[in-house]
C-alpha cells in the first residue's frame, strides 16, 4: 500500500503541470504516464451561475431521455445516426409509437470493445425525432457541495427544431458542449 501523501502543487499552465510531472516519474524510475489529474480550485464567491442543464428527444410531443449512441456496427463504424433510450420505465403507448417510427428495442449491439451491450435500449434513428427539448434549472449556489441541488426560479425551456435549429439557440448549446453529432448520418 502506497502511504505517499498527496501533494497539490499550482502551475501556471499544463504544459509545466506535465513537464514537472514527468520528469518526477522519470526521477523515480517509473516511466511516463499517460494519466494526470488536474484539479482547479473555485471560490464560491467566482461563481457567476450555477444551473443544470437537461435534455431531451421529442418524438410525437413527447418526451423522452436519451444518450448519444457510441455503439460500433460490426464493420467497424459507430451508429452515428441513432440515440439511445432506456425501455425502463416506458407507457406501452410510447412503446408502441417507437417502434412504428421504427425504432429498434435490442441487446444486440456490439459495444466498442466487441462485446455484446449487456442491457435492452432503444435505437432512436434521426428521422423519428421531432427536435431536441433543453431544460434550464438555476440552482441554489449555496447547495453546490449538497447530493440534490435546490433549484431556484423558473425553468427555462427551449425547442431546438431538428429540420430548422434556431441559430442562437445552437450556439449557445454549443458553447455547453451539448451539441454533439446532432445531424443525420448521410448530412
Amino acid at each position: 500500500m502506497n502511504n505517499n501523501p498527496i501533494v497539490f502543487r499550482d502551475f501556471s499552465c499544463l504544459e509545466e503541470a506535465v513537464k514537472k510531472y514527468d520528469e518526477y516519474r522519470l526521477s523515480m524510475n517509473w516511466g511516463k504516464c499517460y494519466d494526470l489529474d488536474l484539479y482547479k480550485t473555485i471560490e464560491l464567491e467566482d461563481i457567476k451561475a450555477f444551473y443544470r442543464i437537461d435534455s431531451f428527444l421529442q418524438i410525437q410531443g413527447m418526451k423522452f431521455r436519451f444518450s448519444k449512441t457510441l455503439y460500433f456496427k460490426e464493420d467497424g463504424d459507430y451508429f452515428r445516426d441513432k440515440f439511445d433510450i432506456s425501455p425502463d420505465g416506458l407507457t406501452e403507448e410510447q412503446i408502441i409509437t417507437l417502434k412504428s417510427l421504427g425504432c429498434v428495442f435490442t441487446r444486440d449491439i456490439p459495444e466498442n470493445r466487441g462485446e455484446r451491450a449487456q442491457f435492452m435500449t432503444c435505437l432512436v434513428p434521426f428521422n423519428a425525432i421531432d427536435g431536441f427539448v433543453i431544460e434550464k434549472q438555476n440552482l441554489d449556489i449555496n447547495s453546490i457541495a449538497e447530493f440534490e441541488q435546490r433549484p431556484v426560479g423558473e425553468k427555462e425551456i427551449y425547442f431546438l427544431d431538428k429540420e430548422n435549429p434556431d441559430p442562437k439557440l445552437w450556439k449557445m448549446l454549443e458553447s455547453h458542449w451539448l451539441i454533439y453529432d446532432m445531424k443525420p448520418y448521410d448530412a
